[in-house]
């Protein structure tokens, strides 16, 4: 899978046997993994931008748009699958856009830096649930609707996985857990590539050991079918120069003795497989043993034991076929046989100390550490002086500025850049308030009608002029004949209302229902009192 099968393993636990401390830390393609979850994050953002804000927004848009003529039993429908594909549109920029986001900043990071953050995305348990559950969800969506749906699939799994994070994880049993507890994870990607590098090494010395003791006795086997009694150069050797040419494992003079290493000794033309003394071409010292006396021993039992008799005898606490379990754990935890050692402890038991500053105290079997002046604690990682001009750990050095002068300063600027970011907001905010209402303005504008205006515009008109002539009339004429020409105007008025054909059939019945604006009634009423 491209480099991808440890990733595969923690994101998709499948099984269990797939996961273990050294596959979590083993990131070989960061950029590419970076990218994936560029992917989710993208994708998670965009659907509840696209979902829960621009979706709202731009049905209301579309509704208020909606007038008594254009507005048709479907109008409601043709909205929904208007905004639908509005949020598809949104998630699909989502996908293009936070991939590529993610490799552009993982561009600017070292190799080392990369893999880090891998490594702690790969052990975020709340944002891998949310990930999973968004990808799940999203799909089951994205089945339904293809991408209108799978923005409201994703923004469910959301939601989801905010009330698991909530809600049943702090009080029940989580539905997710990490396959490796957190006492047997790695604190970063170099110690697990170290500790993985030297299980390889040795599964690879032990492969090259069986391929070497192979390829031997094939050599020997061979040689011995080559040999010829009567030659001068035996086991398939080759006279030539005045010496025999011998082959590999054969030397000597003519052939019949073993390159046996500086820690054995050939046994020539007594070696017989089948003979019990000499069954093998070399006679080893104590602790190697191999057909060429080439292997130790301690090294077959992880340097905790002595190879006798085909298998391994343990030193001290350890057990098992290789000395590679222990039952003595002193500053830690025992997992699966193995000693998990506790924060500053290391060693086979967890016995040994480990001094941030100094070194280990010998006199009480490396329980404690001797600090050098400026440092104390068991681990020399506290200052030895404390105040206010004491830089805090791990400089513990006298600063000329106060502490609390150099957090003020610090506080000013993160509150003046705040103060930048809030007005900053606003003034965005502003500008996308009034490019809306622009906006809005020119569709109103582009969709007025030039015969409903003129119209509008006519009746404006002969409104102005009725209540012009009314006007002047009842400052010339008397209170009482004032009082009997608004009497008549209302009572015209009531006459025109109660003509319902008039009222339907005529477009400018609301201007000659309304003759007076409530400006003019009150004047009116006024000069009556």
């Amino acid at each position: 899978m491209i480099g991808l099968e440890s990733w595969f393993a923690n994101f998709s636990q499948i099984s269990q046997r797939w996961i273990t401390a050294e596959s979590l830390a083993e990131i070989p393609r960061p950029h590419l993994e970076y990218a994936i979850w560029g992917l989710w994050k993208g994708g998670q953002v965009m659907s509840i931008l696209g979902g829960l804000v621009v979706h709202p927004i731009y049905r209301l848009y579309q509704q208020r748009q909606l007038t008594p003529e254009t507005t048709t039993t479907n109008s409601d429908k043709i909205i929904r699958n208007n905004c639908r594909r509005i949020q598809g549109r949104f998630l699909l920029l989502g996908l293009v856009g936070g991939p590529m986001l993610a490799y552009f900043h993982s561009n600017t990071m070292t190799e080392s830096e990369l893999k880090a953050r891998c490594y702690q995305i790969r052990l975020d348990g709340e944002g891998l649930t949310m990930d999973r559950m968004t990808f799940v969800f999203g799909f089951i969506g994205w089945y339904w609707r293809r991408f209108q749906g799978a923005v409201d699939g994703i923004n469910l799994g959301i939601v989801g996985a905010l009330a698991h994070r909530k809600l049943v994880a702090p009080y029940t049993t989580p539905m997710f857990y990490d396959a490796i507890p957190k006492e047997e994870q790695y604190e970063n990607v170099i110690s697990g590539e170290k500790h993985g590098a030297s299980k390889l090494k040795q599964f690879l010395i032990e492969m090259d050991e069986k391929k070497a003791t192979n390829r031997l006795r094939r050599s020997l086997e061979d040689n011995l079918l080559k040999d010829d009694p009567t030659a001068r150069c035996r086991n398939g050797g080759i006279f030539e120069g005045g010496q025999c040419h011998c082959i590999h494992p054969h030397t000597g003079p003519t052939c019949q003795d073993y390159a046996c290493t500086s820690h054995g000794k050939s046994v020539g033309r007594r070696y017989d497989p089948n003979s019990l003394f000499f069954n093998k071409p070399c006679i080893c010292d104590e602790g190697w043993e191999g057909d060429l006396c080439e292997f130790r021993l301690t090294d077959r039992c992880s340097d905790r034991g002595e190879w006798v008799k085909d298998h391994c005898h343990c030193m001290g606490y350890f057990f098992g076929s290789e000395c590679q379990y222990t039952s003595r754990c002193d500053q830690g935890t025992i997992r699966h046989g193995r000693c998990i050692c506790n924060t500053d402890w290391e060693g086979d038991y967890c016995h040994q100390i480990l001094c941030h500053h100094g070194y280990a105290d010998t006199k009480n079997n490396s329980k404690s550490c001797v600090c050098p002046p400026q440092y104390k604690g068991i681990h020399c990682d506290e200052c030895a002086q404390v105040g206010p001009k004491i830089e805090p750990y791990p400089k513990c050095v006298v600063n000329l500025y106060p502490r609390h002068a150099i957090q003020t300063r610090k506080k000013t600027k993160t509150e003046i850049r705040h103060r930048f970011i809030i007005i900053m907001c606003a003034c965005a905010f502003l500008a996308v308030i009034a490019l809306m209402m622009v906006f809005v303005h020119y569709r109103r504008k582009k969709n007025k009608n030039p015969e409903v205006e003129l119209a509008r515009q006519q009746e404006l008109d002969e409104r102005t002029a009725m209540l012009t002539e009314q006007a002047m009339t009842s400052a010339m004429a008397p209170v009482a004949q004032r009082k009997k020409s608004l009497l008549g105007t209302f009572q015209l008025r009531r006459d025109i209302s109660k003509d319902s054909s008039f009222t339907k059939k005529d477009p400018r019945r609301l201007s000659l229902q309304n003759p007076f604006t409530l400006r003019d009634r009150s004047r009116g009423s006024d000069e009556n009192s």
